[in-house]
C-alpha cells in the first residue's frame, strides 16, 4: 500500500525533494536459489523514500524491530545500487553470515540503470 509519494525534479538542479512511504502487511514470499525455490514468511514491512544528496534512497524495514533490511539507491550518475543487510537474511530465515551484525551489509550490487 503506497501511502504517499512526492518527487520534485528540476532539469538544471536535479532532485530537489523526494519523500514517500508505503507498507506491506507481511506474508509468504518465495525466490529461486540454485535449483530450488526457497520460501519464508516475512513480518509487516514499510518502505521510506528519501533524498540523500542527489541520490534517491528507498529503505525497507520491518515494522517490529524497525531495522533496515534492504536499501535501494538511484545515484545521480545513473547507477542503481541494492544492499541487503544481515537483518534481511535473518528475516528470510537463511543461515548465512554467521557472526555478522544485523546492520552489516552482506550483499550489494551496483548496475547502471540510466544511460
Amino acid at each position: 500500500e503506497l501511502e504517499s509519494f512526492f518527487l520534485v525534479w528540476d532539469p538544471d538542479q536535479g532532485w530537489l525533494d523526494a519523500r514517500g512511504r508505503g507498507q506491506w502487511p507481511g506474508g509468504a514470499v518465495s525466490w529461486p536459489m540454485g535449483d530450488r525455490i526457497q520460501h519464508a514468511r516475512l513480518p509487516p514491512l514499510e518502505g521510506n523514500l528519501s533524498l540523500d544528496g542527489q541520490s534517491l534512497v528507498l529503505a525497507i524495514r520491518d515494522q517490529e524491530e524497525r531495522r533496515i533490511g534492504v536499501e535501494g539507491r538511484l545515484t545521480p550518475d545513473g547507477f542503481g545500487e541494492l544492499a541487503l543487510r544481515k537483518h534481511w537474511i535473518d528475516l528470510l530465515g537463511l543461515d548465512f553470515g554467521a557472526g555478522a551484525e544485523p546492520d552489516e551489509v552482506l550483499f550489494s550490487v551496483r548496475q547502471r540503470v540510466i544511460p
